[in-house]
């Protein structure tokens, strides 16, 4: 069986030091698998921070950053936890061999993002 992002994600980050555990779940009622505050794969600790990781695919890319952007719950994990930060682990393997690019996203860039994503919705409901 292939290894998911998610795994590769808490091997890559354990590997940095830090104690990580998965954080999402499966719902057998709904069929679906749901992310930590519907935001999160995996939370790693260690180097003085929390970080909240979002583990896809470079493919995936904007559909995972205009999540995060519209979550409220966004904001009040940078907000209220203080050492708390949120990365994008995107994974491709161009040859042969996973890559993995880091992105750490801040409240000022997300707020960005959402204001773009909430344009172009708005546009689409008025064409």
């Amino acid at each position: 069986m292939s290894e998911t992002n998610e795994t590769r994600t808490i091997k890559h980050a354990r590997a940095l030091g830090y104690l990580t555990d998965r954080c999402t779940y499966y719902n057998a009622f709904s069929g679906r698998t749901s992310d930590l505050f519907g935001l999160f794969d995996v939370l790693a600790i260690g180097h003085g921070e929390v970080m909240g990781i979002q583990a896809t695919s470079k493919g995936h890319r904007s559909d995972h950053l205009a999540k995060i952007a519209r979550s409220a719950a966004t904001y009040r994990w940078l907000r209220e936890g203080g050492c708390t930060q949120i990365e994008l682990w995107l994974w491709s393997r161009p040859k042969h061999r996973w890559e993995l690019k880091r992105e750490r996203l801040t409240a000022n860039q997300l707020q960005v993002i959402r204001d773009r994503v909430l344009e172009q919705e708005e546009g689409i409901g008025t064409s």
